[in-house]
């Protein structure tokens, strides 16, 4: 069993970013077509399903779209830092999360083997117990 003790700020504020990022470029559109095709498909007399992508090019989605995704990214550092902020806070006082991780027999000897041949501080603050 393993305990993680602490989460590198720069890491978490580096993930949270590009995983915001992630998402306000994707979902955007993909949720402007699903309004375009519900439009159209039910709400429409005669449906054109060329007029799903109507909302793609619209002044109104381009204008929230652009400036959505630096906020989005922006959101996502301020998320990645807050949540590692506070859990290293909560980890000093309650202890950290306990995770089980299982190897199979050559990767954990190869585990092994770094571990007894490069004696220098290894990254992270993983403690096993």
């Amino acid at each position: 069993m393993y305990e993680i003790k602490r989460i590198d700020i720069r890491s978490a504020v580096k993930v949270g970013a590009v995983i915001l990022l992630g998402l306000a470029l994707i979902c955007p559109p993909v949720i402007a077509l699903i309004i375009g095709f519900i439009e159209e498909v039910v709400f429409s007399s005669s449906p054109d399903l060329l007029d799903i992508f109507e909302y793609l090019f619209d002044d109104d989605f381009w204008e929230f779209y652009i400036p959505f995704v630096p906020i989005a990214t922006i959101g996502g550092l301020v998320i990645g830092a807050t949540v590692s902020f506070v859990y290293n806070l909560l980890c000093e006082r309650i202890g950290g999360l306990k995770i089980e991780i299982l190897f199979q027999e050559n990767q954990q000897n190869n585990v092994n083997n770094m571990a007894q041949t490069a004696p220098e501080k290894v990254e992270g603050e993983a403690t096993q117990k």
